[in-house]
């Protein structure tokens, strides 16, 4: 465990750090509190997502990131896991736009969010209903409504224009634009 089982991610402590166009699969990260799929606390993250496994045995866990720091048009698939202030982008505070999650979340304790486990700014995030959420900071959204394309459409507002889904093959939006 880095520094006693904090700060794990792909980058374990990003403050100042902007991650961009990552995405981490197939993975297992495993930690005490501040743990991410990209980064453990702090920085940015932009157009980044997670299709692997999060688990902390304490606190600040998140898909993306553990605590604080900024995602913008990322998402979740991945398995989070931890006790309290855990989130399918992010464990606690941070702001999050234009996020999904469809991926798991549980904590053993309060504060677990699909999008964030508590506090935050969350504009046009969306989760899956029943992923575990515990809170309601973010959207509820059905399987079929990410699936038709309509999630996909929310998350380009504005000309957003980050994400592809192809309807016939994609049960989400992608980051991906051969989709």
């Amino acid at each position: 465990y880095p520094k006693g089982g904090n700060y794990v991610g792909l980058i374990g402590y990003a403050d100042g750090a902007t991650a961009k166009n990552v995405g981490v699969i197939d993975s297992y990260l495993k930690g005490n509190q501040y743990v991410g799929g990209i980064c453990g606390a702090y920085g940015i993250q932009t157009n980044c997502y997670n299709a692997g496994t999060v688990s902390g045995s304490s606190t600040m866990v998140g898909g993306i990131c553990g605590r604080i720091g900024t995602q913008t048009n990322c998402y979740n698939v991945g398995i989070v896991t931890g006790n309290y202030y855990v989130g399918g982008i992010c464990g606690i505070f941070g702001t999050q736009v234009n996020c999904h999650n469809i991926g798991t979340v549980s904590g053993s304790g309060t504060y677990v969010g699909g999008i964030c486990g508590d506090r935050g700014t969350q504009t046009n995030c969306y989760y899956l209903e029943g992923c575990g959420s515990k809170n309601s900071l973010g959207t509820s959204a059905t399987l079929g409504e990410f699936a038709s394309g309509k999630i996909g459409y929310l998350l380009n507002n504005d000309n957003n224009n980050a994400w592809y889904q192809d309807l016939y093959s994609d049960d989400y939006p992608l980051l991906d634009n051969t989709h």
